[in-house]
């Protein structure tokens, strides 16, 4: 198996961490939140992470399918991520 391979593979096991930990924030059993320095209250930022998650595995899939089309021309991983 050679470095393509296993770059998909380590793709679709992050993929699969990301898709649990979105269906716990999306069904309310984890709930994420910051409290700022010298501040009392909390902030709920679940609903942030949960788009955050959603472009993550949205970006994920696609560089998959990008790499499972390319095949044999993909010489490593350059510029994975794009933007913020």
């Amino acid at each position: 198996m050679g470095a393509r391979e296993d770059f998909i593979r380590t793709l679709e096991a992050e993929q699969l961490d990301f898709k649990a930990v979105l269906a716990s924030l999306e069904s309310g059993t984890m709930q994420l939140g910051e409290k700022l320095a010298g501040s009392v209250e909390w902030t709920d930022t679940t609903q942030r992470e949960i788009g955050r998650l959603k472009k993550v595995i949205a970006e994920h899939k696609r560089l998959m399918e990008q790499l499972r089309a390319e095949g044999g021309n993909w010489s490593g991983p350059k510029d994975v991520i794009s933007g913020p």
